[in-house]
């Protein structure tokens, strides 16, 4: 943990002592924090940098680090499985409650997200060592209901581990500058009678044309899995966890689901009561 730790507390700016995007005057937020940065159309992908300090994010690595284990993935039935070939990272849930950190980004998160905290799972902390990566995959379905997608970079490797949404369709966003962010996004066409999506060596070099964002410490990154009628995005909302190839990266991440986790009212349940059956526009 030692070589990481030293580059997250001397590779981001020191920031002020003020809890950003929690704050009590409008005044004191315009001061702390910049709003997010739109910078893909489809699906709607935001940047915003510095929302948490390098001492934020040790100490929350440093909360759940002992109890890493491998990664599984969610399957298309909304259960875990073993996919080791797929997802190559060691993973831990952190519950809420379950210490001030924890709940401190939590919150920070939803207000991001401009969702109540409590429509968040449980945040999740991961680790890519040297080679691993996780291969293209969505993050909801129609039986999941993860409305969005919360990630915050902890630890930042010396090469490697950008995330990457190759299918993305940037449109009027294509100009919007952001440092760490490159490429424009293909086209999902290149899919189509595809059995298995291109492996991450395909598309995470930036001669690839992907939408590729480099990891900083204290970035977040949010992007909206269904589009406003809940139909989930199609494969512009595919992406890869490139791999990490020097160093190691740290993130934690968090799925706002569109309603309160565990309840009865799952997209495909309410769906079903009103009569719908919509298909996914997956070039879309």
């Amino acid at each position: 943990m030692g070589a990481w730790t030293a580059v997250a507390l001397a590779g981001a700016a020191a920031v002020a002592g003020v809890d950003r995007l929690d704050c009590a005057a409008a005044t004191t937020c315009a001061a702390a924090a910049a709003l997010p940065i739109q910078i893909a159309q489809t699906p709607r992908i935001y940047v915003q940098d510095n929302v948490f300090t390098p001492a934020e994010c040790l100490e929350l690595v440093e909360t759940g680090f002992a109890l890493l284990e491998p990664a599984q993935v969610m399957g298309s039935d909304g259960k875990q499985k073993d996919a080791t070939h797929y997802r190559t990272a060691t993973t831990t849930t952190l519950p809420r409650k379950s210490s001030a950190v924890v709940d401190l980004f939590r919150k920070r998160m939803a207000n991001l997200v401009l969702l109540p905290e409590e429509y968040g799972e449980e945040l999740q902390l991961t680790r890519y060592t040297p080679g691993q990566k996780y291969e293209a995959h969505f993050d909801s379905s129609m039986l999941a209901g993860r409305l969005a997608t919360v990630i915050v970079f902890l630890g930042v490797p010396a090469q490697g581990g950008q995330l990457a949404f190759p299918w993305a369709k940037r449109g009027e966003f294509a100009s919007v500058a952001a440092d760490g962010v490159s490429g424009r996004g293909r086209s999902p066409r290149e899919l189509e009678g595809l059995q298995d999506a291109p492996q991450s060596r395909q598309v995470c070099s930036p001669a690839n044309d992907s939408l590729l964002i480099e990891p900083r410490v204290g970035r977040a990154v949010l992007w909206f899995n269904h589009s406003p009628d809940l139909k989930r995005v199609g494969y512009a909302a595919m992406h890869v966890g490139c791999p990490v190839l020097e160093g190691e990266k740290l993130i934690t991440q968090v799925f706002f689901d569109w309603m309160v986790p565990r309840t009865q009212n799952g997209v495909n349940e309410v769906f079903k009561a009103v009569g719908l059956q919509w298909l996914e526009p997956l070039y879309g």
